[in-house]
């Protein structure tokens, strides 16, 4: 359970997907139309809403293509941001997660007999092969 305390949560840092042009259009004016239809259902008012963004002009459809180019870009940007500091902001381990002979990092769980051993002369944690080079 203290590995799980230590574990960020980078859920949070995860920026919203970008939408398409139909999305950013159905958005804009699904309040119109079930205004218009109060008897449809959700189905009814995305055909609804389908059918006039096919029925667009060619200058309205370059609108929303924009709109959604310019999501995409966002996304991209915050996405760039979101690694960008996941990798200078990585998670490091604490000392006593590396074997004090070899110093590699003990695999996760630690505390698992699989991964490492405790020295009884010192109470440190010593990776499984070191534990069985030094034969404890």
């Amino acid at each position: 359970q203290a590995e799980r305390e230590r574990e960020m949560d980078f859920s949070v840092l995860t920026p919203k997907r970008n939408l398409t042009a139909f999305l950013h259009y159905y958005h804009a004016i699904r309040n119109r139309v079930k205004e218009e239809n109060p008897d449809k259902n959700f189905g009814d008012v995305a055909k609804i809403i389908s059918d006039e963004f096919k029925a667009l002009s060619e200058a309205e459809r370059t609108k929303w293509d924009k709109i959604a180019a310019e999501d995409k870009e966002r996304y991209q940007r915050e996405m760039e941001l979101k690694y960008e500091f996941l990798y200078t902001h990585g998670l490091e381990r604490p000392e006593g997660d590396s074997c004090p002979i070899c110093t590699l990092p003990i695999p996760l769980p630690m505390r698992e007999l699989e991964h490492s051993k405790d020295m009884a002369c010192c109470s440190k944690s010593v990776c499984n092969g070191c534990g069985v080079a030094a034969q404890l």
